[in-house]
């Protein structure tokens, strides 16, 4: 007869074996496989947990209302999906709330809630927009190995195909026909996007000796480009607010802008900067600066002025204080 502890240590032995066997016979999951997964616990689940978005829609519903939709992006097994998920189901959260807060006024939505917009600030005394000495400019452009024997032209943002560099450099090309410069580009990858790293490699892939391509994370290099640069390009086909261009505006910098976003609402066009749609609009105006040091010092005045005016810390907390006075509750 087998002892009750032996015939214990065979069983979990068979178990042991049965599991590794199953474990080592089992394919690998193919990027379908992954896929399939990945759909079916989004299904479960309800809920985005990464990705990043790309378009906010909204279409006709069953309900009163038209259904918001989130349009996504995200990477399974280095294959690029888009999606969608209906978010209309969160306005009842938001609802719930005595205001919603936006920072212009074609980013509201059809909420149920008083609606207020403050518009961004940036804070002058920050590493990115405090004032640099001509020797600090000169220190850090020379440690990036940034000539200045030539005008200088730049865009600074980070390496998405809404910032549109490969429309920069079309741009820069064109107008260096007419005179010559140099375009530095300068950013960095979001880790929220997974196009970044595509995008990067084609932006090198499309370099030549007069393109100086800068993947880093500087603040102060950041300041000192925008102070140096005769020429500031924010060339977004898609755009939030664009902090980058109150950035330039506030060093001084002649700003060339995609006419998009919260862009439109800091350059007046032909006063404080300008507002473009294409490369070629972009190259022309690169060409007009350029040429003319007198209307480069003259926009940029205007554009640091227009800042000190309206997009400094001074005046956002002047905004919050109005905004937080308007549901200030009674003491009881």
């Amino acid at each position: 007869m087998i002892p009750f502890r032996l015939y214990l240590f065979i069983l979990v032995g068979i178990a042991v074996l049965g599991l590794a066997y199953l474990l080592f016979r089992r394919k690998p999951k193919t990027a379908d496989d992954l896929e399939r997964e990945r759909r079916a616990w989004l299904d479960r689940i309800g809920r985005i947990t990464d990705g990043t978005v790309i378009d906010v829609q909204e279409m006709p519903g069953t309900r009163e209302r038209p259904s918001t939709f989130l349009i996504y992006q995200y990477d399974v097994a280095g294959v690029s999906y888009e999606a969608s998920q209906d978010v209309t189901y969160l306005r009842q959260f938001i609802e719930q709330y005595d205001g919603a807060i936006f920072s212009l006024p074609e980013y509201g939505q059809d909420l149920r809630v008083g609606q207020q917009f403050v518009t961004p600030a940036i804070d002058p005394f920050s590493a990115k927009n405090r004032e640099l000495s001509d020797r600090e400019i000169r220190e850090f452009l020379g440690n990036y190995k940034i000539p200045t024997d030539r005008p200088l032209v730049t865009q600074i943002s980070r390496f998405d195909r809404w910032k549109d560099p490969m429309g920069v450099i079309d741009a820069f090309r064109k107008a260096r026909e007419q005179i010559d410069c140099t375009l530095v580009l300068l950013g960095n990858n979001a880790s929220d996007d997974p196009e970044g790293g595509v995008i990067l490699e084609q932006i090198k892939d499309a370099a030549d000796d007069g393109i100086i391509i800068l993947a880093a994370d500087d603040p102060t290099l950041v300041n000192a480009l925008q102070r140096s640069a005769a020429v500031v390009l924010q060339k977004s086909t898609r755009e939030g607010f664009g902090l980058t261009v109150t950035e330039a505006m506030w060093k001084g910098a002649a700003v060339i802008g995609g006419d998009v976003g919260g862009i439109r609402h800091q350059i007046k066009d032909e006063w404080n900067g300008y507002l473009v749609n294409t490369p070629e609009q972009a190259a022309a105006r690169m060409v007009q600066l350029l040429k003319d040091p007198k209307l480069r010092k003259q926009v940029g005045s205007r554009a640091k002025e227009s800042v000190r005016q309206n997009f400094l810390m001074s005046r956002l907390l002047e905004d919050w204080l109005d905004l937080l006075g308007k549901y200030e509750r009674p003491v009881i």
